[in-house]
């Protein structure tokens, strides 16, 4: 339809990733697309309902659209929220959009905006959502991000490309030993203080028969939309902790 014709028609047209040019264009002929839009988060993306060759792919939701302050963190201590999660069982797919805050981000801490780089922000998000730590507690990337991009969208927003891949399977928060590779490609952009991210998932055999493009395509449409009566900021809501004075 009319809305999905207009998330392909930015970003999603071709990225530069890693040097190679990347066109989704035939991955999108040859699939059809559905929409999730989040009027609580403000954001929508297309998503594949079928494969290239016409397989329907079903979809069922894990975790409805919900605000920040009342998702569940990725970690007991964890700044990242899952604030949306669907799943294929067909394929292994995963489709989450996490929200994390700008402030106390590594990576891109200290610089100006216009300063990042799409590695940079890759790096201060897939932190924030790891649960990989080192002996000091302080949490590291678990993932290897094997290329990315900036690309200017037609809204005026500046989305973060990236693609990474790390072992174990999609669903599976820490490595566990074996051999499998988990693929993903995702994007950020920022509004109000806070990084809006999805990120699309696959085993690598399933990325490599083709699924990749369709999570490029996916994740390259991802926009911000307008905020209506409907959306909760991030903040609004969170409990803060505060010591009561004597008087």
């Amino acid at each position: 339809g009319g809305r999905r014709a207009a998330l392909f028609g930015g970003a999603a047209a071709a990225l530069s990733l890693g040097g190679a040019l990347v066109a989704p264009r035939d991955a999108r002929a040859a699939s059809e697309f559905g929409v999730v839009a989040d009027e609580i988060n403000a954001y929508e993306f297309a998503y594949p309902t079928t494969t290239t060759t016409g397989e329907r792919v079903p979809w069922f939701v894990a975790r409805r659209p919900r605000a920040y302050a009342d998702a569940p963190p990725l970690a007991p201590d964890g700044r990242a929220k899952i604030v949306f999660e669907q799943i294929s069982l067909q394929g292994s797919a995963v489709i989450s959009v996490a929200v994390t805050p700008l402030k106390g981000a590594r990576f891109v801490g200290g610089k100006d905006e216009a300063e990042w780089s799409a590695r940079d922000v890759a790096n201060a998000v897939l932190t924030d959502r790891s649960v990989g730590r080192i002996a000091t507690g302080e949490r590291y990337n678990l993932e290897d991000i094997d290329a990315s991009t900036t690309v200017e969208g037609e809204d005026g927003v500046t989305y973060y490309l990236y693609e990474t891949s790390r072992i174990g399977a999609p669903r599976q928060q820490q490595p566990k030993g074996g051999d499998e590779v988990t693929k993903c490609a995702s994007a950020t952009a920022l509004r109000g203080g806070y990084f809006y991210s999805v990120k699309f998932t696959l085993p690598e055999r399933v990325w490599d028969a083709g699924g990749g493009d369709l999570a490029r395509a996916a994740t390259a449409s991802f926009r911000l939309t307008p905020t209506t009566r409907k959306f909760r900021k991030p903040d609004e809501g969170l409990v803060s902790i505060s010591v009561p004075t004597p008087f």
